[in-house]
């Protein structure tokens, strides 16, 4: 039997918002999201608290850690699931206590599983694809700079030398970085990043973005994706 006691928190960039089960009603905080009010919502909570909070862009991930590091019970929820369980309580009201009620609700309701952070070389994989991802960007908008260059009568010598340079600075700045991830995904899971690569269509690149999206798997999504995508003679 399950005796925690669900805390609702909706969580934005400044502020958070906190519904705590009092009787047969909720007591309302508003907390800076820094660590004064972390502090603050510390002394608050009552024994056997679980704290559930949306994956609110990066703004969750703080007060996520700072209470999962005290030993404090955390479920983080993707936000359309709240609003689906918003949706199916026919509640549209749209207040921050209104939607930190409503999430402690579906603590309740949903019991949902634990949250715990990613490992540290899981952080760096995603750090790094998101450096990529800017970079592959700025690459683009330069290939399509030097294309309009060269559809002119006239053509500056030096503007597109400085945009060869800057091209060939950032695949240098790719390929480091994609060697970089393929050694760090090779040491924490070598064995999957060969699996992956055997399924049909699969290259280096998809795999790696694969255990990258992915925050590395856990064994048993692991296993069963790998069941999924290959084929029964593999």
């Amino acid at each position: 039997m399950n005796f925690n006691n669900y805390v609702g928190i909706d969580i934005s960039k400044a502020f958070f918002d906190v519904a705590i089960q009092s009787g047969e009603g909720y007591r309302y905080y508003k907390f800076s999201n820094d660590l004064k009010g972390f502090k603050g919502l510390q002394k608050l909570l009552p024994e056997n608290s679980q704290a559930v909070m949306e994956a609110s862009g990066p703004y969750y991930l703080k007060l996520a850690c700072y209470l999962h590091e005290l030993g404090i019970l955390v479920s983080v929820i993707n936000p359309l699931v709240i609003r689906r369980f918003c949706q199916m309580r026919l509640t549209r009201a749209k207040t921050d206590k209104k939607d930190a009620k409503m999430i402690a609700e579906y603590g309740k309701a949903e019991r949902p599983s634990l949250w715990k952070p990613e490992e540290g070389y899981v952080l760096q994989l995603k750090q790094m694809q998101a450096a990529m991802d800017l970079l592959n960007k700025s690459k683009t908008s330069f290939i399509r700079q030097a294309e309009a260059f060269d559809a002119n009568e006239e053509t500056s010598k030096e503007a597109a030398r400085a945009i060869a340079t800057a091209r060939q600075a950032i695949e240098k700045q790719l390929v480091s970085l994609e060697q970089k991830m393929q050694a760090l995904i090779k040491q924490h899971h070598g064995e999957m990043y060969q699996q992956l690569q055997s399924i049909p269509g699969l290259g280096k690149k998809s795999a790696l973005l694969l255990i990258v999206l992915s925050g590395g798997f856990a064994e048993q999504q692991t296993t069963k994706l790998l069941y999924r995508l290959m084929p029964p003679d593999l």
